[in-house]
């Protein structure tokens, strides 16, 4: 089995999805290729982190607290200023309010908890392919036309004068339920994605950084596209980059 074949069925080996020859198969060529064996070391370390999140959270002290103090405020009915028949749904409102309340920023936090997992997979895939990019250019003036003709939007693409973080090209994904723009730079020997498409928020957001499993994430809102930007390089040359594309 070759390198190329390996890169394209090791997700499945990954989740026992293959059948028992190529898993063998592929065992094999992990054992003798380095490359590829330390490929899926990698992949598997980052599967197994994003496997940690958990789809369920539990409610917070906060939570207990204010229902705890609705039912107080239900005891004691003297002085509760609300006839008889109305207290028992004052307190359920409250409650149901409670819930709410929690529920909306529970599906926030999934939302974004789901969104960062899809783009680390998405960098994972880019940093194991043998071609990480769809169009091949450290020219912004050949990469911004042709995501322009593949996309509905037009995103900005900066091509740095000096070579420390050149540009390698762009590639066409699929984050938050849309088609965005995947612009790829390096620096030494590290790749560096940079995530663009419209955001459904007129305010914009201040930027939010993340680690998982050793890779950054800084993500903001500006000028109506969302950004998101991910890679294993160390924070403090990562900021420089991500100021450079703020700038």
């Amino acid at each position: 089995m070759t390198c190329d074949e390996t890169l394209r069925l090791i997700h499945g080996h990954m989740d026992s999805e293959l059948d028992l020859v190529h898993s063998l198969e592929i065992e094999q060529h992990l054992r003798d290729c380095a490359d590829c064996s330390q490929a899926y070391q990698s992949l598997q370390a980052l599967h197994d982190s994003l496997g940690v999140a958990s789809l369920y959270h539990r409610p917070g002290a906060l939570f207990k607290q204010r229902i705890q103090s609705d039912l107080r405020q239900g005891s004691q009915a003297k002085r509760s200023r609300l006839p008889v028949p109305w207290r028992g749904l004052a307190i359920a409102a409250s409650l149901a309010a409670a819930v709410l309340v929690t529920w909306s920023v529970m599906s926030v936090r999934f939302a974004e908890d789901r969104l960062i997992r899809d783009v680390l997979a998405s960098h994972a895939r880019s940093v194991l392919a043998a071609q990480k990019v769809d169009v091949v250019s450290s020219d912004r003036h050949v990469v911004k036309p042709w995501l322009n003709d593949k996309l509905g939007f037009s995103p900005d693409v900066a091509d740095f004068a000096e070579p420390e973080f050149p540009l390698l090209g762009a590639r066409l994904d699929f984050l938050d339920n849309q088609p965005v723009a995947a612009l790829a730079y390096m620096h030494g020997k590290h790749l560096i994605n940079l995530y663009v498409w419209p955001s459904a928020q007129v305010a914009e957001t201040g930027l939010k950084k993340t680690l998982r499993r050793g890779y950054h994430l800084y993500h903001w809102t500006t000028g109506g596209m969302n950004f998101w930007v991910v890679s294993d390089l160390n924070e403090q040359t990562l900021q420089q980059f991500v100021q450079r594309i703020r700038d």
